[in-house]
């Protein structure tokens, strides 16, 4: 049964716009009439109740279909196909990107937009204006949103095990047993060990990889070298805190016939007595209780949602912070606006040059350079547009 998967999304580019002009017998520019190219094709997960689990999704890449390019009599361009995912319901979605947990999909909404196809560039009938009466001007396609995710059952509970038990202590088969019976008796539990070493250093990327799919973290340690390892408890849950882990549970045997406190964070057992099942196994279901996803991810509460661009000259912020780098005779600039348009409009006719310079603020940006030391002759390069300052 696989309680989980990883998969990468690519949703469809969006179709070009296309210059194209109407005519007939006895004129060949009537006016424009290039169509807008169709959006691209997007990826959703659908519930399917007859499965439970995710050995359906037997590939790691899914691509949607781009969207194709306009057409001539202002006819727009077809839309790139779709793709459904099956899911089981009740299956949690953490985008690895920007470490997020972005939904629960569930049979009450069982359709979830995972990944948007790109809008289609439009074609210069869409640009005809009292400005530009017969305009040489058409967009490209937006890019389709990229995301990895995880894909992974709520019912799921892993839980992280950092062992510090000596192999030949009486704990360590006490330790074993308990283990091998919370295992049988509680839903949905998986226990995986993480050697303690690898907190003293880098996580590497084995270990960090279902370090992410962990609940919970749990160390099993006996109470007379307690002292002696306090550096490394430490150290432990330092790197658990960078990772989003609010605390690490504490398992700790003693031999003495005298009893024991337990804490918050902690767990005595008596190596003498009974196993403890009924207190270790409602301590973790009162734990597991507590988080609605994995620690690693932030919460889908706190997603500073954007949503996509559509059409318009004010979609992006004109003042923002602008990325200059200085290397030799040549100023580099960057920002999300200056990355979007460049990417959306083809330098391939004046008209098009001329929009993508206003676009860009051009004549703005030399005078925030000419304040920072640029000189006359010096080239300005914007992702692929270049020019020099004037």
């Amino acid at each position: 049964m696989s309680s989980y998967v990883k998969i990468k999304l690519q949703a469809g580019r969006g179709g070009d716009g296309i210059i194209s002009w109407a005519r007939n017998r006895y004129n060949s520019r009537m006016g424009p009439n290039g169509g807008n190219g169709g959006n691209g094709g997007s990826i959703y997960l659908v519930v399917n109740k007859k499965i439970n689990d995710f050995s359906s999704i037997n590939r790691y890449l899914w691509k949607a279909e781009n969207g194709f390019p306009g057409q001539r009599d202002s006819k727009f361009g077809l839309k790139g196909r779709d793709i459904s995912i099956d899911i089981p319901e009740n299956t949690e979605v953490y985008d690895f990107g920007e470490k997020i947990k972005r939904t629960t999909v569930t049979s009450d909404s069982p359709t979830y937009l995972v990944c948007r196809g790109g809008k289609g560039g439009r074609g210069n009938k869409s640009f005809k204006s009292a400005r530009y009466q017969s305009p040489q001007l058409y967009e490209l396609g937006e890019k389709g949103e990229q995301r990895k995710i995880l894909l992974i059952l709520s019912k799921f509970k892993r839980i992280g095990i950092i062992n510090l038990l000596d192999s030949e202590n009486k704990a360590q088969n006490n330790w074993e047993n308990l283990r091998e019976e919370l295992c049988s008796q509680l839903s949905g539990i998986e226990f995986f060990d993480f050697p303690s070493e690898i907190f003293s250093k880098n996580i590497n990327d084995f270990y960090s990889s279902h370090l992410e799919l962990c609940r919970l973290f749990i160390c099993v340690i006996h109470f007379d070298f307690l002292k002696g390892l306090q550096n490394l408890l430490l150290s432990i849950e330092s790197k658990l805190k960078e990772r989003g882990f609010s605390k690490l549970l504490k398992i700790i045997y003693f031999d003495n016939e005298e009893s024991l406190e337990s804490s918050d964070d902690c767990i005595y057992i008596n190596n003498l007595g009974d196993s403890d099942f009924s207190k270790v196994s409602s301590k973790l279901n009162w734990e597991l209780s507590q988080f609605q996803g994995l620690p690693c991810f932030k919460s889908s509460q706190v997603i500073d949602e954007e949503g996509f661009i559509e059409y318009s000259d004010e979609i992006l912020p004109e003042k923002e912070e602008l990325k200059i780098l200085k290397n030799e005779n040549v100023w580099e600039i960057q920002s999300s606006r200056l990355s979007y348009w460049t990417s959306r409009i083809p330098q391939t006719t004046w008209h098009n040059l001329e929009r993508l310079r206003e676009k860009l603020k051009i004549e703005e940006i030399m005078k925030i350079l000419k304040k920072q030391g640029g000189i006359e002759g010096e080239v300005i390069r914007i992702y692929n547009f270049e020019t020099t300052i004037y």
